[in-house]
């Protein structure tokens, strides 16, 4: 029964490698992608306000393209000015106290763990997320992971938060889960973690950008911002920029940067990608209009799949509509369909392993619009319609 489990695993594996090989050249400032000579519309792509698009953003990298600005002599910490300027930039985004600007977002959930926690320390991480960095991080660190279920945070074991742990305790939170379309409980945690005297991590990759009054993610938009610890993760594939940080108290990035300096002069980013990033967070704050178009457009989306009989996923706020398919579906087919059908989008057929769950993920960009969700529920009306089928044939 392992080896079988096993085999059909690595199969599932197989397809979505192959698939994740053939990535369509983008088109800027459309809803479009070549993909095999044809010309696709992209519901994969997570700048969502087409920000790498902008006039502004262009201008940015241009100035510094093409005349040796990624060869500017770094300072002693590894940053140019306009690095630091980046770093102070997040800071004030996130609502903490300082930021460190990194090459990714392993990087910097890594750098936090190695730099921060300690083999008496105990780290809680959420279930659904099975193959998720912060594990890889805390297997290499030696830190004990204990996970939860969401809905049940108050039946953790006592063993677990009892005095005789020596260590910090640490909720690590996935703001968002982008397979699930799940915002996690940050208020439930929160409290849980406040009455035991736990702290609270939060991963707002996501959900940075999307979320929020200030589009800063789930604290932001839960009104908690300056509460958790830390806010570690990516810089946002929201905010159309690469990279990682890691923001909280100043005594803590000032801890990091003094015990892994060569963090920043190992694989720093781009002066021209650095310089971007404030750029990205002032546009943010003037798309109140383009932030309502898209939830017009999700809406059509969601309700759409609902009627037609689709298990679907959103968090109100975010463009982003998942398909939760049962174990007897397989995602990868539906993929194909869409693909055939003129669309690109992404799917994951090991979300949850224990129930066989599989994810379908559209994400609803600036560059839609509504005939463009109605072009797509057609073609997913025709899904629909193979699904009650093979169940008829199967019975």
């Amino acid at each position: 029964m392992w080896d079988e489990r096993l085999r059909v695993e690595l199969q599932l594996l197989k397809r979505s490698r192959d698939m994740r090989r053939l990535l369509p050249i983008e088109e800027d400032s459309t809803p479009f992608v070549k993909f095999d000579n044809r010309r696709l519309i992209d519901f994969a792509n997570w700048d969502v306000f087409d920000l790498s698009s902008r006039r502004d953003f262009r201008k940015i990298h241009q100035e510094f393209s093409g005349r040796g600005a990624g060869r500017l002599s770094l300072s002693r910490g590894g940053w140019t000015r306009y690095h630091r300027a980046a770093e102070s930039a997040l800071a004030s985004f996130l609502g903490c106290d300082d930021a460190l600007l990194l090459s990714s977002r392993n990087q910097a959930i890594f750098s936090f763990v190695l730099n921060t926690l300690a083999d008496q320390d105990i780290l809680f991480v959420d279930e659904t997320l099975g193959a998720a960095p912060i594990l890889d991080a805390a297997c290499v660190g030696g830190i004990p992971v204990v996970t939860y279920r969401n809905g049940y945070l108050d039946q953790l074991s006592r063993r677990h938060v009892s005095p005789v742990s020596t260590g910090e305790r640490l909720f690590w939170v996935q703001g968002l889960h982008p397979e699930l379309g799940v915002m996690a409980p940050l208020a439930e945690v929160e409290r849980v973690a406040r009455e035991r005297g736990d702290r609270v991590v939060v991963d707002e990759t996501f959900s940075l950008g999307l979320l929020g009054a200030q589009c800063a993610g789930v604290v932001d938009l839960l009104g908690l911002r300056g509460v958790p610890a830390a806010i570690v993760g990516g810089v946002g594939p929201a905010l159309g920029v690469s990279g990682g940080v890691i923001a909280g108290s100043g005594h803590l990035c000032e801890l990091i940067r003094l015990r892994s300096p060569a963090v920043h002069k190992e694989a720093p980013l781009s002066v021209g990608t650095a310089a971007s990033i404030p750029v990205a967070i002032d546009l943010l704050r003037g798309l109140s209009g383009e932030t309502e178009r898209l939830q017009l457009l999700r809406r059509q989306l969601e309700m759409g799949l609902a009627e037609l009989g689709f298990d679907t996923r959103s968090v109100g706020g975010f463009p982003i509509v998942s398909i939760i398919l049962p174990p007897a579906i397989e995602a990868y087919r539906i993929w194909e369909v869409l693909l055939q059908g003129g669309f690109w989008c992404d799917f994951d057929e090991t979300v949850l392993r224990q129930s066989r769950t599989s994810v379908i993920r559209f994400v609803i960009s600036v560059r839609h619009d509504s005939d463009q969700i109605k072009r797509l529920l057609e073609v997913m009306a025709g899904v629909s319609r193979g699904m009650v089928a093979s169940s008829r044939g199967a019975g």
